[in-house]
């Protein structure tokens, strides 16, 4: 095996595979969901079975403090422009969502906005020497995520192998996943306390506004009238819910700009495991996604 390392990211390559990709495994630094908690885990599970390339991040998504690899590169005048506005804590959140769903970085300065591009480049061109490509991210486990364990997308590869190969991994493990159901859930209403108490004690004009988004969701699919009535309200919500593996459930790839930058041709398989099998099943979710990647054509 060898071992690169490079500005933002590292690089483990044991030969023929293909390139287990995590673009937000960086540091999290203003708390754990800040960063796709434990998808090196699982990427590097994943690339222990197959071989091939384990491409990590390790520069913090937030951007300010460093680089989400799977946005697109912001000119240098916009990442100024909100760099300027981050820094000093005047932050309309909505203005500031709506910069994160599509551009990679803020920069202080010209240099700064150099260092970043270059660095971004440099991690897809490594990334890109590879035909085929998993990216492994962390999504949370919540009701808008209950149907999905795992939650895949693909570009270049064939469509019904992938619906195929999904398929037959649910039929292997339906067991496995009637074993964990109730753990999921009573995970599922834990972790939207965590962030229902987050949003509570996190004045308005501070907190991201994607949290919000969410919770208004939930209340509105769970028909409950206050943030506090979800966790009591999930465990009759799941009733008539199995979770497993799903095809373009909930994420589409719309936003994953970064994966673009690959050359035509490039076969990618996006993953999207919740929190809860992160946490709990890094090794099953692992197995789940080789025999996945194992069917497709």
């Amino acid at each position: 095996m060898a071992v690169k390392f490079f500005p933002g990211f590292t690089v483990f390559d044991s030969g023929r595979g293909p390139s287990w990709v995590t673009p937000h495994s960086g540091p999290g630094f203003k708390f754990s969901d800040s960063r796709d908690e434990k998808s090196d885990v699982i990427a590097g599970l994943c690339w222990k079975k197959t071989g091939g390339k384990l491409i990590v991040s390790n520069a913090s998504r937030i951007r300010n403090f460093g680089i989400d690899f799977n946005r697109a590169p912001p000119s240098a005048a916009d990442a100024a422009k909100m760099d300027e506005i981050v820094e000093s804590g005047n932050v309309d959140q909505n203005e500031y969502y709506a910069y994160k769903q599509k551009y990679a970085w803020t920069s202080a300065n010209s240099n700064e906005h150099k260092d970043r591009l270059k660095i971004y480049n440099a991690f897809w061109k490594e990334v890109d020497r590879n035909d085929t490509v998993i990216a492994v991210h962390r999504m949370f486990t919540t009701p808008k995520t209950a149907e999905s364990l795992i939650d895949v997308f693909s570009s270049g590869f064939d469509e019904k192998s992938l619906n195929a190969s999904v398929e037959k991994v649910n039929r292997k493990h339906e067991g496995f996943f009637r074993k964990i159901k109730k753990d999921f859930v009573d995970y599922m209403a834990l972790d939207e306390k965590r962030i229902i108490g987050y949003i509570n004690r996190t004045p308005e004009e501070k907190t991201e506004k994607e949290f919000i988004y969410d919770i208004e969701k939930h209340m509105k699919m769970l028909g409950v009238s206050s943030p506090e009535r979800i966790p009591s309200s999930i465990g009759k919500y799941m009733d008539g819910i199995n979770p497993k593996v799903t095809v373009m459930n909930i994420f589409k790839g719309d936003i994953s700009h970064g994966l673009k930058n690959l050359s035509d041709g490039t076969r990618v398989l996006q993953a999207e495991v919740t929190s809860f099998l992160a946490n709990w099943y890094p090794d099953k979710a692992s197995e789940m996604l080789c025999e996945i990647l194992g069917g497709l054509k």
